[in-house]
């Protein structure tokens, strides 16, 4: 059993689902996970992962907040912990990919000549890689 105090825990799209995290708001935890479509999630974020959109949108439900963010795909996110709202970005140092997909253009022409440029990424999405799997 886990010493009774508050715990924020990072998961992989295997156990993300509103089922679990619902619950672990409702004990006073944190939770941030990778989410299929399939997981339970709305149908709204659902039809925003189909539509492989630009930018992010999110969706809250029984505060679990459902966030969608494009990086090199969409990428959907369930959390407890952030809301994916404007203020809640975070500068991250990125290396310009290479060019191997015909969706890379919109990535190429932000970064123009520059080999690393700093961009302003959801803090979901920057917490969740810096914390996932350590």
């Amino acid at each position: 059993m886990l010493p009774k105090q508050t715990y924020h825990v990072f998961m992989d799209n295997l156990f993300s689902s509103p089922n679990l995290f619902g619950p672990l708001q409702e004990a006073g935890h944190g939770a941030i996970g990778i989410a299929y479509p399939n997981c339970g999630i709305t149908k709204e974020l659902k039809l925003a992962k189909g539509k492989d959109k630009a930018g992010a949108s999110g969706f809250k439900y029984n505060e679990v907040a459902r966030i969608a963010w494009k990086d090199n795909s969409l990428v959907l996110f369930l959390s407890t912990v952030y809301s994916g709202a404007d203020d809640q970005r975070t500068p991250k140092r990125r290396k310009k990919p290479a060019d191997k997909w015909g969706q890379s253009k919109p990535i190429q022409e932000t970064f123009g000549d520059a080999t690393i440029k700093i961009i302003s990424i959801p803090t979901i999405s920057a917490s969740y890689n810096d914390k996932m799997n350590h």
